[in-house]
């Protein structure tokens, strides 16, 4: 393969983003990019899933494919999670909340310069359509899973109806031929992140409805005419518009899926992504490959770039190979030692933040050492655009407590009930702990302080933090113990510990992982109504009425403050991140989890190739 000099590309994933900036001075000599990716389907409609022998997931990989295919949202995602109206595609944004109901409604008045890539202007028919359509019953029993729209108003009466019937979408109206409307209802907003569930994109209306298909509005809301979705069984069909989008409005135009290879060239009627931003490169290739060579099949140039590596030995060969180069971005989330904080010990925050002290984190680092792993103090991630506005905020704030402080976490928990021999009675004495193993820590009612750990079978490299953890936690007087079970078990008491009788609940703390969504909304997981349900697997509560830790001058709760983050107004930014640091303050201080771990994962890509920004 010729080797590239130089592309400009945007790809922009619901996990990965990558951008290549072009250098003036260089000449384009080559006109196809080659993409390494896993196993693909060939679908480019969001909202299906495919099978394989781990079961069903989101084929993530046509993913790309898909973002490339389409586009012209009205709102998107910047590289870091901030959500930013597309300016690109919207000429006037008028917002309008009901002071009777509630309900916020978003009108949007489009630039008469867009167009699909058959050259067919884009209207706003071709929004209100693609919600229509994606929304409906119908195409809801095609297999499409895809709830878009199902935080405006009338979602749920419309997504039953029959669409023979003419159904109607009361949040959605078509006003003109380049305006259109959609209501939020009044459940839903105030919601920071609310701009997302708004974030809508065209369909071809003129392609995926039959000729002289009218859709109706009215104040009561749209609904498209009988016969209007008699094309989608078509559509849905391995021949038609799903698996071979034939007219599309994002950067790249479908050619072929053929021998697990998606070949996409460019589009001349796109506009811009929300930046402006075109594509240059002529042809893209994503080409399935085998992922145990991928970083080989960079260096030999079979392939031009491949993503998501986190194996060292991939990664350390492209940097010391001449014919490739490496660029990282953080995980967006991490790895965790989960604690139960409705029964035992764990109960108390003391408990919890000893704990947190006392653990040596380098050990979760070297068990894993293809990772790249490094650490966070609290409930972020590394890419998120908090974290990131907050870099020397964080360093300031938080102290590095995973480096086995054993004398802190002695400290914390002689103020806890924990603070005798087995008597009851004879002081405990932290000096003893570090060397008889049998050495732990009582209440006044001879009862043990005792830490259970469960953890499934299908845990690795866990002999080794294992031991760690005992050693750690032996320093401080507490008994640890560590059960393996398998993962049905597992999800039993760490997700569903609130529906087990007294008796048997009996681990206090888990391995486990958080991912964070763009929709970063900590509510759903904190907020004392949580409690009793799956969303709060910690089942902890930090309420006005039952503050977990007491409460300094001015110090919120998390109830408190994941409301008023979720409550701001969509953009206010500055506002929003002040509360996050407040929140993650609390957070650390409740230790409800201790982040153990995060990771790296890296592109390689050809040493040509300039400007990637992954």
């Amino acid at each position: 393969m010729k080797r590239i000099s130089l592309i400009l590309l945007v790809i922009a994933t619901s996990f990965v983003f990558f951008s290549c900036v072009p250098n003036e001075e260089t000449v384009i000599e080559e006109k196809t990019l080659v993409i390494g990716s896993p196993e693909m389907d060939g679908n480019f409609l969001d909202g299906f899933s495919r099978g394989n022998q781990s079961g069903y997931k989101p084929d993530v990989y046509d993913g790309w494919a898909r973002q490339l295919l389409h586009g012209y949202e009205t709102y998107s995602i910047e590289k870091h999670g901030k959500i930013v109206l597309n300016e690109t595609v919207v000429d006037e944004l008028f917002t309008e909340v009901d002071e009777i109901t509630g309900n916020k409604t978003y009108t949007f008045n489009l630039h008469n310069d867009l167009y699909w890539s058959d050259g067919e202007n884009i209207t706003a028919k071709d929004y209100v359509f693609s919600l229509l359509m994606q929304a409906s019953i119908d195409w809801k029993k095609l297999g499409s899973s895809y709830k878009l729209g199902d935080k405006l108003l009338g979602y749920e009466e419309y997504r039953s109806g029959d669409s023979s019937e003419g159904v109607k979408f009361e949040g959605v109206a078509l006003v003109d031929e380049y305006t259109f409307s959609l209501t939020i209802d009044s459940e839903f907003t105030p919601l920071f992140y609310e701009t997302l569930y708004i974030s809508l994109k065209p369909l071809p209306f003129h392609i995926l409805t039959p000729e002289n298909t009218i859709i109706d509005s009215d104040s009561t809301g749209s609904w498209i005419e009988a016969g209007g979705f008699s094309l989608l069984d078509q559509a849905a069909s391995v021949s038609g518009y799903r698996y071979f989008p034939e007219v599309t409005s994002g950067p790249y135009k479908f050619v072929s899926f053929i021998n697990k290879e998606i070949i996409l060239e460019i589009n001349d009627q796109f506009k811009g992504n929300f930046e402006g931003k075109k594509p240059v490169i002529e042809n893209i290739i994503i080409k399935e490959i085998d992922l145990y060579y991928n970083g080989d099949l960079v260096i030999n140039g079979e392939i031009d770039l491949v993503s998501e590596i986190i194996e060292e030995t991939i990664i350390e060969a492209a940097i010391e190979s001449p014919y490739a180069s490496v660029d990282s971005f953080e995980r967006n989330g991490y790895g965790m030692l989960a604690f139960a904080a409705h029964f035992g010990p764990t109960v108390d925050y003391r408990v919890r933040q000893a704990i947190t002290h006392a653990i040596f984190k380098d050990d979760f680092f070297d068990s894993y050492p293809d990772y790249y792993n490094h650490g966070v103090e609290s409930e972020y991630g590394k890419e998120q655009w908090m974290a990131i506005e907050s870099e020397q905020w964080i360093e300031d704030n938080f102290f590095d407590h995973f480096r086995g402080h054993s004398s802190i976490g002695n400290d914390i928990l002689d103020t806890t009930e924990w603070i005798y021999e087995a008597d009851g009675v004879t002081p405990f004495d932290r000096s003893l702990a570090r060397y008889y193993s049998e050495y732990y820590r009582y209440n006044a009612e001879g009862e043990m302080l005792e830490i259970h750990h469960f953890s499934s079978l299908n845990s690795t490299n866990y002999d080794d933090i294992y031991n760690s953890i005992n050693n750690s936690l032996q320093s401080i007087g507490i008994n640890y113990t560590l059960t393996f079970d398998e993962y049905q078990v597992y999800l039993d008491h760490y997700y569903y510990s609130y529906d087990l009788l007294p008796e048997e609940k009996q681990f206090h703390m888990f391995n486990a992982a958080s991912n964070f969504t763009i929709d970063y909304d900590p509510f759903k997981n904190w907020h004392s109504s949580t409690i009793g349900t799956y969303y709060n697997p910690n089942q902890l509560e930090d309420s006005i009425t039952n503050p977990n830790a007491p409460l300094e001058d001015g110090e919120k709760t998390l109830d408190e403050l994941t409301v008023l983050m979720r409550e701001l107004e969509p953009g206010d930014y500055d506002t929003y991140l002040s509360l996050w640091k407040e929140y993650q303050l609390r957070w650390y201080k409740l230790a409800p989890n201790i982040p153990t771990y995060t990771n790296q994962y890296f592109t390689v890509f050809d040493s040509n190739l300039k400007g990637v920004d992954t």
